[in-house]
């Protein structure tokens, strides 16, 4: 079975409806290589993030962009998933993933004596 693909952006097809306007794929719609004009093309969109294998995200806030709001829901999800002492130790972790050496440095624990 083929892999499903969601528009992240209004893609524009190139054909027109009846009455002439330009036919697009909008937010969120399946989208397949046929509908794009081809796997060539398709795999271009797929490259640069048009189209990709998540759903577009529902609920996108006015000032965040469509990624963040993904991976904002996923952090969300997991740390649903994780309870207590658990996800402590991932953001800890976290934490010290994001400090520079030298500020990982200053909170070393002092080496026993």
């Amino acid at each position: 079975m083929a892999d499903t693909y969601y528009a992240w952006t209004t893609i524009l097809t190139g054909e027109k409806d009846d009455k002439g306007q330009g036919k697009s794929i909008k937010l969120g719609d399946k989208v397949s290589a046929g509908d794009v004009g081809g796997d060539e093309q398709f795999e271009e969109l797929v490259a640069v993030g048009a189209v990709r294998k998540q759903k577009y995200p529902e609920d996108v806030a006015f000032d965040e962009s469509p990624v963040e709001s993904y991976k904002r829901k996923m952090n969300e999800a997991v740390e649903e998933a994780m309870a207590g002492a658990e996800l402590e130790a991932y953001q800890s972790a976290a934490d010290e993933e994001d400090q520079t050496p030298e500020q990982a440095e200053v909170t070393k624990a002092p080496p026993k004596s």
